[in-house]
C-alpha cells in the first residue's frame, strides 16, 4: 500500500474538480472525477509499472471507476471536498481550500496537469472523458470485452500491459519488470496479512 494512499486520492480528487470548474464553469459531477482519476492513474502505471492510488476499478459501459468512491460515495467523507447532492439526486465534488499537492512527487504532477490540458475544456461533456478512457486505458478496453453479460466487472492493473504474463523475462520492458515487482510485493503483501487473521 502506498503511504497517505487515501490524502494522495482525496488531494487529486479536489485538485481535479476545482480545474474542472475553473475550466468548464460547471459543476464537477462524480462521473467526470473518476474519469479523470483513471486516466491518471493508469497513465503513472504505464509510464512507471506501478499505479498512483493503488485502488481497485470495475468497468461499466461509460468507462473505469474507482470501486471504494463510487461503492461508498454517500458515506465518503474528505477534509478536501465535499460531495454534494444536486436538485437531481446526482452527486457532484466540491473542493475545499486545503488541497496540498506536496503529496506528489514533481513527475505526478506534470501528469496530473497532463490529464487536466487533455481532458478538461469548455463545453466539455461526460461522453467526451468517458470516451477519452475507452481510448486511452487497455485494462478497461479487456475488462469490458470480457464482461459476458454484466454491466459492472473488476479491471486488472495487469491487463495494461498487453500479455505480460506470458513474456520471457528477457522480453519484458522497464515498467513491466517494475509492474510485476509492484505485483508481487502487493501479493505478498495479503498472503502475509491473510496469515495473520
Amino acid at each position: 500500500m502506498i503511504a497517505y494512499s487515501k490524502e494522495r486520492l482525496d488531494n487529486a480528487v479536489a485538485h481535479f474538480a476545482k480545474c474542472h470548474e475553473e475550466i468548464t464553469g460547471d459543476r464537477a459531477y462524480k462521473t467526470y472525477i473518476f474519469k479523470y482519476i483513471a486516466l491518471f492513474d493508469f497513465m503513472i502505471l504505464e509510464e512507471t509499472g506501478k499505479p498512483a492510488f493503488d485502488i481497485n476499478y470495475d468497468a461499466f459501459e461509460r468507462g473505469p471507476v474507482p470501486t471504494e468512491l463510487y461503492d461508498h460515495i454517500d458515506e465518503y467523507s474528505s477534509s478536501f471536498f465535499s460531495i454534494i447532492d444536486d436538485e437531481n439526486g446526482n452527486h457532484f465534488i466540491s473542493p475545499s481550500q486545503n488541497i496540498n499537492m506536496d503529496y506528489f512527487s514533481k513527475f505526478e504532477q506534470e501528469k496530473i496537469n497532463q490529464v487536466v490540458e487533455e481532458s478538461i475544456f469548455p463545453g466539455m461533456k461526460t461522453d467526451d472523458v468517458c470516451n477519452k478512457t475507452h481510448v486511452d486505458i487497455l485494462a478497461w478496453q479487456i475488462a469490458w470485452e470480457n464482461r459476458g453479460t454484466s454491466r459492472r466487472v473488476p479491471m486488472d492493473y495487469s491487463e495494461e500491459f498487453k500479455n505480460i504474463l506470458d513474456k520471457e523475462e528477457a522480453d519484458l520492458s522497464p515498467e513491466e519488470e517494475s509492474f510485476l515487482v509492484y505485483r508481487g510485493l502487493k501479493l505478498a503483501n495479503y498472503s502475509t496479512d491473510r496469515d495473520s487473521i
